[in-house]
């Protein structure tokens, strides 16, 4: 029995022996799993921290001058554009001198007066009416629409009126710009009727004015017809140049590159009399310095003539689109 008891309790103490390295192995195991594995190769250096988000900015400084440069650039950034404004800034400056003129004459008894006034009056507006048809028709988008309608449409097709005078906005501009002389032949008219020396002397140069610069209008006018705009493969009629240049001058190559179709040769004889004008207007300042009308006179001749020449530049091909004095 004893030896019986012996021989379990060294059954017993084999198994507890076994059994505690068992645990004791997987201790030893579990431990291994958990430390971080060495390795004789260079570890990787860890990731870099990320930067942190930006902060956003409570103002809108740069995206609002941003939005400016593109307004700027979407209404000023042409030549036509920005000489179109400069036509439409001194057309209401003009318009706005005519209706002081009015108001000043408005109990008047010298019909003279009354009629220059009102004829000042007449003309401002149209010429303002013309001013913003060729702001409207000075957009690039505009442009290449009227030029592709003027193109391809079968003017025989088109009325009378249509043809001549309401086809596009660049002929309603024009024929603005032409009607908005008329009022200055009623008023010559006026001063001829009312006679005395003076009064003939200005009515004989105001009428001579007007007719002369109607008829340099009407190179301009005739310039914007379709059926005009489609002669020449499409390069416009050159009638100015066939009838009045090349038969005194020749097939001159310089002069056949600035008044070679009607368009060109309507704008320089649109840009040469308000320049001239402008001069003008710049002696009488200089001869009247305190007078109040010939400084609203100079204004206006220098926004006509500014706006005209940039016009003169913009139908050149070739010339870039950007405008001069926005670089």
């Amino acid at each position: 029995m004893r030896k019986a008891l012996k021989r379990a309790r060294r059954t017993l103490r084999t198994y507890r022996d076994s059994f505690g390295n068992i645990v004791r192995g997987s201790r030893e195991s579990l431990e291994r799993l958990a430390q971080p594995e060495v390795s004789d190769e260079p570890r990787a250096e860890a990731d870099p921290v990320p930067p942190p988000l930006p902060v956003v900015a409570e103002s809108f400084d740069e995206k609002d001058v941003e939005e400016e440069r593109t307004c700027c650039q979407r209404h000023f950034g042409t030549d036509a554009l920005l000489g179109s404004w400069f036509l439409a800034a001194a057309s209401l400056l003009f318009a706005l001198y005519g209706l002081a003129l009015v108001i000043e004459s408005w109990n008047s008894d010298d019909a003279t007066w009354v009629t220059f006034a009102w004829g000042n009056l007449a003309s401002g507006v149209m010429f303002m009416v013309g001013s913003f048809y060729f702001v409207s028709v000075s957009y690039p988008e505009t442009m290449d629409r009227c030029a592709r309608e003027a193109l391809t449409v079968d003017v025989d097709t088109l009325s009378f009126v249509e043809k001549h005078f309401t086809f596009n906005d660049m002929l309603l501009a024009t024929w603005s710009f032409e009607l908005g002389c008329i009022p200055y032949l009623v008023v010559a008219a006026a001063y001829l009727a009312e006679g005395g020396h003076r009064n003939t002397i200005l009515g004989a140069l105001l009428l001579s004015a007007t007719l002369v610069g109607m008829a340099c209008l009407y190179v301009w006018v005739r310039s914007a017809m379709p059926h005009e705009m489609q002669k020449n493969g499409g390069n416009g009629s050159s009638e100015f140049f066939e009838i009045f240049i090349e038969p005194c001058c020749g097939d001159s190559a310089f002069l056949r590159r600035h008044l070679g179709t009607d368009l060109q040769a309507g704008g320089w004889l649109f840009f040469g009399p308000t320049a001239v004008a402008a001069a003008l207007a710049l002696a009488l300042v200089c001869v009247f310095p305190g007078s109040l009308d010939a400084w609203i006179g100079f204004v206006q001749m220098v926004l006509l003539a500014v706006g005209a020449g940039l016009l003169l530049r913009s139908m050149y091909p070739g010339a870039r689109e950007e405008a001069p004095l926005l670089g």
